[in-house]
C-alpha cells in the first residue's frame, strides 16, 4: 500500500469511497434520507472544484494495485476558538468500508501528522463509536469540548480528538 498525494484524476474514486463510507458509518446519526441522496458523481464534482478552490490543502490516498482505498484532507485547524492548542486539523479521513480493519486509516493519519504542525485535531461525531474507538487507539486524547455541526438541517453533537 501507498500513501500519496491525492490527484485530480482520483476524485471519482474518493467521491466514491466518501460515499459508502459516510452511508455505512452514520447510519442512525445522520438521516436516512439525507444519506441515501448522496450522490458519486456530484461528490467527485465537489472534490474537483476543491482542487481549483484550495490547491494548498494536504489531500492524501491510501492506494493498492491502482485503486483507491481511503482518502484524508486537512491544514490548518479551523475552530481555533475551541481547541486554540492544535495548530493543524483532519478534516476528513474514510477509508472504504471493504477495507476497515486493515490499518489503512492509521497509515494515512500518521502520514497526515508527518505534514502538518503538532498538535493537531480531528472532529468527530459524538455517536460514530467507531471513530472514537479508532481515534483513542491511534492516541488522540478525547478533549472536553463540544460543538454542534448542522447536517441535512439536524444537529449533530461532535467531540475533539487532540493529537500530539
Amino acid at each position: 500500500m501507498l500513501i500519496r498525494d491525492m490527484r485530480l484524476e482520483d476524485a471519482d474514486q474518493v467521491a466514491n469511497i466518501h460515499v459508502k463510507a459516510w452511508q455505512k458509518v452514520y447510519k442512525g446519526i445522520m438521516p436516512q434520507d439525507f444519506l441515501d441522496s448522496l450522490d458519486v458523481f456530484q461528490r467527485a464534482e465537489r472534490w474537483r472544484g476543491g482542487f481549483e478552490k484550495d490547491p494548498t490543502l494536504i489531500r492524501l490516498v491510501a492506494e493498492k494495485n491502482d485503486h483507491i482505498l481511503g482518502f484524508a484532507v486537512g491544514l490548518e485547524n479551523r475552530h481555533l476558538n475551541l481547541v486554540p492548542e492544535a495548530k493543524s486539523e483532519v478534516w476528513a479521513i474514510y477509508v472504504h468500508p471493504e477495507f476497515w480493519g486493515h490499518g489503512i486509516g492509521g497509515s494515512m493519519l500518521e502520514e497526515f501528522k508527518k505534514r502538518v504542525e503538532i498538535p493537531m485535531c480531528i472532529w468527530v461525531a459524538s455517536e460514530n463509536k467507531l471513530a472514537h474507538g479508532f481515534y483513542q487507539k491511534m492516541g488522540g486524547v478525547l478533549l472536553p469540548v463540544e460543538r454542534d455541526e448542522e447536517i441535512a438541517g439536524v444537529k449533530i453533537p461532535h467531540q475533539v480528538y487532540l493529537f500530539e
